[in-house]
């Protein structure tokens, strides 16, 4: 079994960003080195398992491989923080990020739930439910985001939570359109029958 060490890892990570997401990566560039490669390393763990569920939602993949992919990313997440030395080029940096930055491991696992649920659900009844899909799939980032950038006041986890909603609200508004000719409807059933939208 290979390890890395955590310079090869950093290494990895911020390949993933620079070719995935130059958007993203210009400016996470400027922020000091150990900020930098954490959230290079933040952005690689959400990036796979996005990966993981984007293959089954748009290549018509297995969704019950997919879920166990994700299920399994999650075991072998957990095993990494806690020590294990895994196959995975990731796995350095990840640790190293959620350990001097204390990021909550239930941002991780939320991630994930929230990829879980964009596979298996196509409608969400209530806005309560949309909301947990939102946190899931954005709010988790930007919280976890701001464990590396630091912050002063506890209010700051609950603004951006409510950024990550505010967020992936106007995502879905902008793709209204799109999602529904793929068969995904997020805007709340209630909503829809309130306004009289078939």
């Amino acid at each position: 079994m290979s390890t890395f060490t955590l310079e090869e890892s950093r290494q990895w990570c911020h390949e993933v960003m620079r070719s995935a997401a130059r958007n993203f990566y210009y400016g996470m560039s400027l922020l000091p080195e150990e900020k930098r490669h954490a959230m290079f390393a933040l952005y690689a763990f959400m990036r796979h398992i996005d990966d993981i569920a984007d293959s089954a939602v748009d290549s018509g993949t297995d969704k019950k491989t997919a879920s166990e992919a994700l299920e399994y990313w999650r075991r072998t997440t957990h095993e990494a923080m806690q020590g294990a030395e895994l196959p995975h080029p990731m796995f350095a940096s990840l640790r190293h990020t959620v350990r001097h930055f204390c990021i909550p491991m239930y941002l991780l696992d939320d991630a994930i739930e929230g990829q879980l649920m964009d596979m298996h659900l196509s409608r969400y009844g209530t806005f309560e439910e949309l909301k947990r899909y939102c946190y899931c799939v954005a709010s988790t980032v930007g919280i976890a985001a701001i464990h590396i950038w630091g912050y002063r006041d506890s209010e700051a986890i609950s603004l951006a939570y409510d950024r990550g909603v505010a967020f992936q609200l106007t995502n879905i508004l902008r793709d209204i359109r799109e999602d529904y000719e793929r068969g995904r409807i997020y805007l709340p059933q209630e909503d829809l029958e309130r306004f009289g939208v078939d």
